[in-house]
């Protein structure tokens, strides 16, 4: 159950690590707010229901291995790359149709990179997998925090 909710804005520009530290806040709101209501003689509300197993919080997987399709369009790129960014983990990545990988930070970087090499994409080679990352970074990407109660009994 749901016991209460922050709204954090998200601006155009974020990243996984700046949408982290809004997050970050708006978790300690919700627990401020929470345990003030669990101090209370009333005690905790009931709350919304949430169905975890329709709208899970965290997905823990990386799309595309966080390896970037040269053929999507520009923005779709940027917005990639920004999703990926969150150190200390490998940001999104390039490779090239020799298997080489080059780690992006920016749209800079990889526009820079695509005048230079020739980028493999959806029809990549195999050996593409072998150089994907096994790491998950575990970071928030929710635009709202919830803060729940323990399950009963």
């Amino acid at each position: 159950r749901i016991l209460h909710q922050v709204a954090v804005p998200a601006a155009i520009g974020e990243t996984a690590l700046s949408l982290n530290v809004k997050l970050a806040g708006a978790i300690e709101r919700c627990f401020q707010h929470v345990i003030r209501l669990y101090l209370e003689p009333a005690g905790l509300p009931l709350g919304i229901e949430w169905n975890v197993l329709e709208f899970p919080y965290h997905y823990k997987a990386i799309p595309k291995d966080g390896i970037i399709d040269p053929s999507w369009p520009d923005d779709q790129i940027e917005r990639f790359i920004r999703a990926m960014y969150f150190p200390p983990h490998e940001p999104a990545l390039a490779v090239s149709v020799q298997g080489e990988r080059y780690e992006i930070r920016s749209m800079e970087e990889f526009v820079s990179l695509r005048s230079r090499v020739e980028l493999a994409g959806e029809a990549a080679p195999e050996d593409l997998a072998a150089a994907s990352r096994s790491a998950v970074p575990a970071h928030a990407t929710s635009s709202t925090a919830a803060v729940l109660p323990p399950p009963s009994p």
